[in-house]
């Protein structure tokens, strides 16, 4: 079953896709959070033909409003921890080179780090045996 990951965030929210006929996750892309966020995440999901969408819990403004559209527009949410997954991907990005604050907030603002904690949230829900 192939799967979208989402990484939920107020200005930014990152997405990730497994794809089961090849077993990889892939970085998808970063969309500007508005009010048509849920439809557009929904149409992700029926383009790559997604059996659920794997979203990070999260204390943001939104999110539960965001989870219900989701789950109005007919499609499977599972909602999964997504405590330190952006940290394990700046601490990732540290690891591979030298960055500074400054090159950090370029990379969140560019949504890279969003893109790449939805990979993150996948990452989880596979191993946790979630989806």
């Amino acid at each position: 079953m192939n799967l979208l990951g989402v990484d939920y965030g107020t200005n930014y929210i990152g997405l990730a896709l497994y794809t089961d006929s090849i077993d990889t996750i892939m970085p998808l892309k970063t969309i500007k959070a508005g009010k048509d966020t849920a439809y557009e995440v929904l149409e992700l999901a029926k383009k790559y033909r997604a059996g659920a969408v794997v979203i990070g819990k999260t204390e943001a403004k939104g999110f539960e409003d965001f989870v219900s559209q989701l789950k109005r527009g007919g499609v499977r949410v599972v909602v999964v921890s997504e405590e330190y997954t952006t940290v394990a991907v700046v601490d990732q990005k540290r690891a591979q080179e030298a960055t500074t604050a400054r090159q950090i907030k370029r990379l969140k603002s560019g949504g890279i780090i969003d893109t790449l904690s939805a990979v993150k949230i996948l990452e989880k829900a596979l191993d946790e045996g979630v989806v």
